[in-house]
């Protein structure tokens, strides 16, 4: 069950397949978003535990997608760290929950007598193996990190950071009830913490007391009871909650067998017997064979799929929207986009005395890697030189 955490709260509501041990899991390097989004939280972290300096921040920064946008939002973070001092205020503190007692626990100690450290220590399977061992606890034991834990005035706090649009309201329940029965609280308060250019705003989810815990308890032991038997559940969750098995799922494989007809599925095998007509859509490419398998079919299923989202977006235009999940809408969201003019600021520059040859000297060329179709040298072929 190590694959179930408080991060996966949500998607637990909407489907269990993918926790099952057989489930398929491929690994996704993170895009640009999560990686800005860890780098901020790993300066607060650093922050908080004073280990951080210049030379800390430059290394955490030199693995964000956009630094400069990392520091803004990093100026708020701390603006806002500055205003809720409190003598008990931790960063990134671990938890786990076993619904078979009912009982959590702070993991600070286990982890450094085990030696795991860095983000989600538990995530690898022989590390939390090690530290369920360690407590005894139940193959169906959770854990979860908490991004900030704090008292304030009596009542036990906890925050999540969020530099996206995320929903981290279940995320937030299950961490709550498990700081609430590591420290033997009976009243738990959550909020997000959402961050951007414009500044923070608390996204307060409310209190929650014994009752509610409790309920919680039983609402999350039920979700983790059975979980081995459960069956795909398709939905807008599959790629809005960033399901681990994604691509794997049954339901996809259907949904891709679907867009692609069979035969174009198996073209270009040259016999029945031929090793392609086994290759399978998949994120884990088994060799050059299956490379070259599946890259026509990804553009096949890219073009499609980018054909039918227009027809969706007509669509939601027309119809007011499309049902996408309980109580929410898929459809047109007008919002204010700022675009920087270039020859405006050329403009002011020169009214301010800036010569060409300064204005050029603020442009700098950059390396873009991009993925496209190009020719393969033949053996002993000679460059051809312009005469």
């Amino acid at each position: 069950m190590s694959r179930v955490s408080a991060s996966r709260a949500a998607l637990l509501h909407e489907c269990r397949w993918w926790a099952r041990a057989d489930a398929p899991r491929v690994d996704v390097e993170a895009g640009d978003s999560a990686k800005d989004g860890t780098a901020m939280h790993s300066l607060v972290d650093a922050s908080l535990r004073g280990t951080l300096d210049d030379k800390s921040s430059r290394a955490i920064l030199a693995k964000a997608a956009d630094a400069s946008r990392v520091e803004r939002l990093w100026s708020h973070a701390r603006a806002w760290l500055s205003a809720h001092a409190s003598p008990w205020l931790r960063s990134e503190v671990v938890y786990a929950w076993d619904p078979a007692t009912d009982r959590a626990y702070e993991l600070t100690d286990t982890l450094a007598q085990l030696g795991l450290s860095g983000p989600r220590p538990y995530a690898p399977p022989e590390a939390w193996a090690r530290i369920r061992e360690a407590l005894g606890l139940s193959e169906k034991a959770v854990p979860g990190t908490a991004d900030l834990v704090t008292i304030v005035d009596g009542v036990l706090f906890v925050y999540d950071w969020c530099t996206g649009q995320t929903d981290k309201r279940e995320q937030l329940r299950l961490l709550a009830l498990m700081v609430a029965r590591a420290h033997d609280a009976e009243d738990v308060r959550t909020a997000t913490l959402r961050v951007d250019d414009a500044g923070i705003v608390e996204d307060d989810h409310g209190p929650l007391d014994a009752i509610d815990l409790a309920s919680l308890a039983g609402e999350y032991a039920g979700l983790l009871d059975g979980i081995e038997a459960t069956e795909p559940v398709a939905g807008s969750h599959c790629a809005r909650m960033y399901c681990p098995a994604f691509l794997g799922c049954p339901t996809t494989q259907g949904a891709i067998t679907e867009l692609l007809p069979a035969e174009k599925l198996t073209a270009g095998a040259s016999a029945e017997g031929d090793r392609r007509l086994s290759f399978r859509m998949s994120m884990a490419i088994e060799s050059i064979e299956h490379a070259a398998w599946l890259l026509p079919r990804v553009n096949l299923l890219r073009d499609a799929a980018e054909a039918m989202r227009d027809a969706l977006k007509s669509w939601a235009t027309e119809h007011s929207g499309i049902p996408s999940s309980p109580g929410k809408v898929w459809g047109p969201v007008d919002g204010d986009r700022k675009n920087f003019s270039r020859e405006k600021a050329e403009a002011l520059l020169r009214l301010l005395g800036a010569t060409d040859e300064q204005i050029a000297s603020c442009t700098t060329t950059a390396t873009v890697t991009q993925f496209r179709e190009k020719n393969v040298p033949r053996p002993g072929a000679r460059k051809s030189r312009a005469a």
